[in-house]
This record gives C-alpha cells, sequence and structure tokens, in this order.
C-alpha cells in the first residue's frame, strides 16, 4: 500500500497535468470523486454478482 505522500505527490502530479489542459475533464471528475466511484462500482458488481446467481437459482441451473 502506498503511502499517503506518495498519494498526495501523485495527485498533485495529476492535477498540474490538468491544468496544463494535458488531462481532460473526465479524468477530473474521477480525481474529484474516485472514493464514490470505486465504491459504487464494487457494490453494484456485487449486486450484479448476486442477481446473476439468483437467477441461477431460479432456474433450478444451481442447487444449494
Amino acid at each position: 500500500m502506498k503511502s499517503s505522500f506518495e498519494d498526495l505527490k501523485r495527485r498533485r502530479i495529476d492535477e498540474s497535468l490538468l491544468w496544463k489542459g494535458e488531462q481532460d475533464s473526465l479524468y477530473s471528475m474521477y480525481l474529484q470523486n474516485a472514493t464514490t466511484i470505486n465504491t459504487v462500482a464494487i457494490v453494484g458488481g456485487v449486486a450484479m454478482l448476486a442477481g446473476a446467481f439468483y437467477w441461477y437459482y431460479r432456474k433450478g441451473i444451481i442447487k444449494v
């Protein structure tokens, strides 16, 4: 796991590239909301997996 100093350094480099116009606005939005986006992606993935499991269970393909 990286230290907070390395994370801060990487973020500041990314922000300077964004300020110079070398990064796009979508990446900027990700930098500002990375924790929320990652959490939604994980929760959504788990929900899709649970939904698929439930569907196969209801069809009788998976027996528990």
